[in-house]
């Protein structure tokens, strides 16, 4: 029975690993608009959307698991990362305060 608990666990960590994967690949998305203006993509209005869900994710910060932690803090820093060189001449020229509620978040759980 120890090496199924064993199983499971891994399991449970693997399928965590998987979703905070797919949700970050909808974050990093490239911009859903078509005419290419600033600030909107595909994974801020995924996470403006389905808000429950990217609660979910932001939890996955306080994981009991490194692997998952580590994961979230490099999908973060991407995600912030790409915030600021997609908006940074709006930023620099004062167009845009703050950014984005969802990178906000996402700054607060780095900090």
């Amino acid at each position: 029975t120890c090496v199924c608990v064993l199983v499971v666990q891994g399991h449970a960590v693997s399928q965590r690993l998987g979703a905070v994967s797919l949700v970050g690949q909808i974050l990093l998305s490239s911009p859903s608009n078509a005419n290419g203006a600033e600030g909107a993509s595909m994974g801020t209005h995924f996470a403006e959307t389905y808000g429950g869900l990217f609660q979910s994710f932001l939890e996955r910060f306080i994981d009991k698991q490194a692997q998952v932690r580590l994961q979230m803090v490099k999908i973060a820093e991407c995600a912030v990362a790409r915030h600021v060189h997609d908006n940074l001449p709006a930023m620099v020229g004062g167009g845009q305060k703050g950014g984005s509620l969802v990178v906000q978040q996402l700054l607060e759980r780095l900090a």
